[in-house]
Parts: structure tokens; C-alpha cells; sequence
């Protein structure tokens, strides 16, 4: 073989072996995202749901919830590349899993027990698809439990903070009355959440509802302990005062997640 000939052939073995490497790359980016289900909100186009997911190391907690108000909670942890997710309610307990896929996850029922028969619990279950709509890209990420039972789920998007509001009630009827808010905010140096602005309610305020502005205060990115700051009341609503209305329900938030 001449030196040409030769000079080409390990051209083209240099070649390939950086093909297979970019594809070793690619490969390896693959397996470890479909590792991973990220945090953040996630849409069934199936049924129109959305899903939002917060892990916290192997434990994740889930909201299913649509625009009208309705919504329920998932809890679980990962088990090796999968999540085993489970919720209970006072219908039911149900069993699911969900794996990562190149467009979002893959949620799988596995088992289902109604409380009484043919309460319609574990219609309609099966396979659904989900498709990411907006990340968590940042550190902060906690669940607060508010003084009056409403569970705040606060993250952040590419500098922004999501605050989503979930909170249960019935009518008397029994018919649901659950909420479901998400606003908008500023995140400040001092991790000082602010200028909250309403992206959506399920229910739009009654007259008698009070009116105030807040801001949010978190400790750290470590603690994520979070504490009301500049409560300002406009008005106290169906409540007495604002005094009464500051100090109990706007005085304490609890970290929960």
C-alpha cells in the first residue's frame, strides 16, 4: 500500500471514530435525561390535565389539576430509573408509575381500590402521556402550607418565580368547590418573592373575599423556610378587621416539601 493510500485510510478511521464518539455522546445524553423526570408543569393532551412535579432527591410530590379547580395530590420516590407514585383519597388509593420519555413521561396505572363499589373511582385509568410546558430551571423549589390548609407550590422558570395555589373545599351539597390559582413574580437578591401578578384563577373573587398584597420572604436556597413580609390589607372582606385577617390567616407559612 502507498503512503497516499495509507494517509487516507486513517483519515477515514479518525473519521469514524468521531462519529461513534458524537454518537456515544448523544446516546449517553438520552439515557441520562430519560433518567430524569424534571421538575416543573407538564400537559396530558389526552384529557387536558396538567401535572406538576417537585422532586426533593428520590421523593416526588405531584398535582394533578385542571383549569376548572379540580385537582388531586400524587406522592412517591424513585425506584431505580421509574417513580412509584400512590394517592389517597377519601374514594380511593391508587397506584402508579411513571417513566421519562425523549418528549416528557410515561404514566402507567398498577393498581386501583375504590372505598365502595361503583363510586366511579377507578374509571377512565390506564396510560396517559405528558408533555413538558414550562421547567423548573433553578434552585428554588418548596411546597408551603398555608394557615388557613392552602398549599403553595413555589419554583423557579429561566428568573422567574411560579407560585401555584391549590386549595380544597365543597359545597354544601357535597358538590367541589377545590381552587386552583398560579401567579406570576419578581425574585429579588435577597430571595424576596414579589409584585405578584395573577396568571389564572379557577374562580374568580366574590365581593366578601378580602383584598390584600404581600410579599414572600425565603430564608435560604437551603432551609427554603419562607415568611410573610409587607402584609398590606385593602380590605378585610368578610372578615372582622384586617388585624384579624393578618394575624390568622397571613402570619405563618410552613414549609412542607
Amino acid at each position: 500500500m502507498n503512503s497516499n493510500a495509507s494517509y487516507a485510510e486513517n483519515k477515514i478511521i479518525i473519521k469514524i471514530k468521531r462519529i461513534l464518539g458524537v454518537i456515544c455522546v448523544i446516546l449517553c445524553f438520552i439515557n441520562t435525561s430519560q433518567a430524569q423526570i424534571n421538575d416543573g408543569v407538564y400537559l396530558i393532551p389526552s384529557n387536558g390535565f396538567y401535572i406538576l412535579t417537585l422532586t426533593n432527591g428520590d421523593l416526588v410530590r405531584i398535582y394533578a389539576f385542571n383549569l376548572t379547580g379540580f385537582f388531586e395530590k400524587y406522592e412517591g420516590s424513585k425506584v431505580s430509573e421509574k417513580y412509584s407514585i400512590t394517592t389517597l383519597t377519601q374514594d380511593g388509593t391508587l397506584g402508579m408509575e411513571m417513566t421519562s420519555t425523549a418528549l416528557g413521561f410515561l404514566s402507567k396505572d398498577l393498581y386501583c381500590l375504590p372505598f365502595a363499589e361503583d363510586n366511579g373511582f377507578c374509571q377512565g385509568l390506564g396510560e396517559f402521556e405528558a408533555i413538558p410546558v414550562l421547567e423548573a430551571t433553578g434552585s428554588l423549589k418548596a411546597i408551603y402550607r398555608t394557615q388557613w390548609g392552602a398549599e403553595y407550590v413555589i419554583f423557579e422558570s429561566n428568573g422567574i418565580a411560579l407560585l401555584l395555589d391549590f386549595e380544597a373545599g365543597v359545597n354544601e351539597d357535597g358538590s367541589n368547590k377545590s381552587y386552583v390559582g398560579a401567579s406570576t413574580a419578581q425574585i429579588g437578591p435577597d430571595f424576596t418573592i414579589f409584585n405578584f401578578d395573577t396568571a389564572f384563577e379557577s374562580a374568580a373573587p366574590s365581593e366578601s373575599d378580602p383584598k390584600l398584597t404581600f410579599k414572600l420572604k425565603i430564608e435560604n436556597l437551603e432551609t427554603l423556610q419562607a415568611s410573610y413580609q409587607d402584609v398590606e390589607c385593602l380590605s378585610p372582606g368578610r372578615f372582622k378587621s384586617c388585624d384579624a385577617l393578618v394575624d390568622g390567616f397571613f402570619s405563618r407559612l410552613t414549609r412542607i416539601f
